[in-house]
Order: structure tokens, then sequence, then C-alpha cells
């Protein structure tokens, strides 16, 4: 089954290829269809998950492919053909191992809207929401390790204090999580995998809610289970930003990509539940929006 059934060859093909047809992918899939419906694009869009396309292969090739999730990257990353790709819902440190393994000569056909929120932006909310509070708490593992320098350094620059901890074995988390909340204000949540994950985030919650320490997460699911805030771009600003850089992509007679970036839009998610419960006076999220977006445009 073709993914871009009934078309002439001739026609400009854009390739969504999902890690899975659910949750935060197909929003965003859904997101970019719809912007470029409302922004009256020729492209032809077809749809499809990594199971699909390995299954049913693909009869007609696309001119762009936009790979949503760490599966979908690392699938377009090794196809046969090389059309450019932009990787959206993918971590910096996932896009860029995930680039090293693709062909140098293909490189430039490699981008990416990271997941993440750069470190300034991150630091910069815990300024805003906490300003006699200096002490930054990170757990960090395989993932994350590599970045940890940067995130001191960017720290140093706003005045604040990194305390990082390396988890080197699950088992160790919650003894090793005890000991850092003892010497931090706030714990700040990386998205690193063998550390944040379904299994321990109600342990790490709990334990820091225990201790009177907020935890600043990447994720509105992590505030919906404890965390006192999360920064996050949420789907439709994803696929609204990777609207904005295909209609440029696609303009001139040749697809160029943009460089790597962070995300440009954000939201900010607050549970009052528990601000209230640790003693903490939180802006009204319009006013911390707006706070943070402040300070993010004079950086």
């Amino acid at each position: 089954m073709s993914i871009f059934p009934n078309i002439a060859q001739a026609e400009s093909r854009l390739l969504l290829l999902l890690s899975e047809k659910s949750g935060a992918y197909l929003e965003v899939a859904q997101a970019i269809q719809s912007g470029l419906k409302d922004r009256k694009s020729q492209l032809v869009v077809g749809m499809s998950d990594v199971e699909e396309l390995v299954r049913s292969g693909m009869t007609i090739q696309p001119h762009l492919i936009v790979a949503i999730g760490v599966k979908a990257a690392e699938a377009a990353a090794h196809m046969d053909t090389h059309p450019p790709v932009l990787n959206l819902l993918v971590p910096k440190q996932s896009f860029e191992r995930i680039a090293k393994s693709n062909s140098a000569s293909e490189i430039q056909k490699f981008s990416a809207i990271y997941i993440d929120q750069p470190y300034s932006r991150q630091l910069d909310l815990i300024r805003v929401m906490f300003t006699d509070q200096r002490r930054v708490g990170v757990l960090y593992g395989p993932s994350s390790k590599g970045s940890i320098n940067s995130l001191v350094s960017v720290a140093r620059q706003k005045k604040l204090q990194i305390v990082a901890r390396e988890i080197g074995a699950e088992n160790e988390l919650i003894s090793v999580l005890k000991s850092l909340l003892t010497e931090v204000d706030v714990l700040l949540a990386l998205p690193e995998p063998t550390v944040f994950n379904n299994m321990n985030i109600q342990g790490i919650l709990l334990t820091t809610y225990r201790f009177g320490d907020p935890v600043i997460a990447f994720s509105p699911s992590y505030v919906r289970a404890g965390a006192l805030a999360a920064l996050y771009s949420s789907p439709d600003q994803v696929g609204t930003e990777a609207v904005d850089a295909i209609i440029k992509m696609v303009k001139g007679n040749s697809i160029v990509l943009p460089s790597p970036q962070y995300p440009q839009t954000f939201s900010i998610s607050i549970n009052r539940q528990v601000a209230r419960s640790l003693g903490i006076t939180v802006d009204e999220d319009s006013v911390l929006y707006e706070k943070l977006k402040k300070w993010v445009e004079q950086e």
C-alpha cells in the first residue's frame, strides 16, 4: 500500500513519520496537517508510523521527511534513500547520537527542533519562581552526563549553583536523591530516561515532597503526578513551529533544512495544590509566563 496514493510523481511530497500513531506523536502530526492546510500549502502529505513503514515499504519516495519521536528519527536516519529529515519530539542528546550514526555526507540533510528546553530557559524559570533559592539539584545518567558541564556553566552565569549527582544503578536512585535533597533548594528534572521514567517518577516525587523540595520538570504529565512546575512545548506549539520551518524549506528550488535548534515557543504548567502544600507562593500562570518570556527575550 502506498503512503502517497493517487498522486503524480512530480508533486512535492512530505512524509510525517511517527514513532507510533498515538499520544503526542499523533497530536503533533495532526497540528502539522492542520497548519499546512491553513497556510494553503501545496505539499502532498502522507503519514505512517515506523511499524507500518517497515511492513509496507515506500513505493513513492518523499521529498522531505518530518520524523516525530526518537524511534522515527532512528528509522529515518537509516533509510536506503536520504531525503532531508526534520526531527521533532527528540531530545538534543538523542538527536546528536543518531546524527553521528548517519553518514557524514548526509549530515546536512538531518536536523531537528529539540523537545528539550534550553538550559538558560529552565534556569530562568527557577529564578523567576524562586528569587531567594540558588542551589539547584540535578540527577543525571548516561544520556545527560555529557551536558552537565554546560548546565553548570549556564547556571554560573545566572548566579545559580548546580549540585549534580550521577545515578550509576537504579537501585541507588532514592538513596542518592535523599542525600542530594539535603544540599539543594529545588530539583531540576532532566529528560534522562534512566532516572525519570514511569517506574521511578512516583518514588522521586514522594521523596522530594517529604523533604519539602519542589521539582521543576519537563512534562505536564509530571506536574499532574506531583511536580510543582513544568516547562515544555505543547504538541500544538511544536506543530506550529514545524509548519513555519516546512514552509520556509520548500520555498526555493531545493530543500534547505534549518540548523538544529531548541523550540522558540513554550508553555508552563503549575500544580497549585503542591504549591500550597509546600507553602510556596506562585504567580498566576499568565503572569509567570510573561515574566519568563521577558527574560528569554532579553537574552
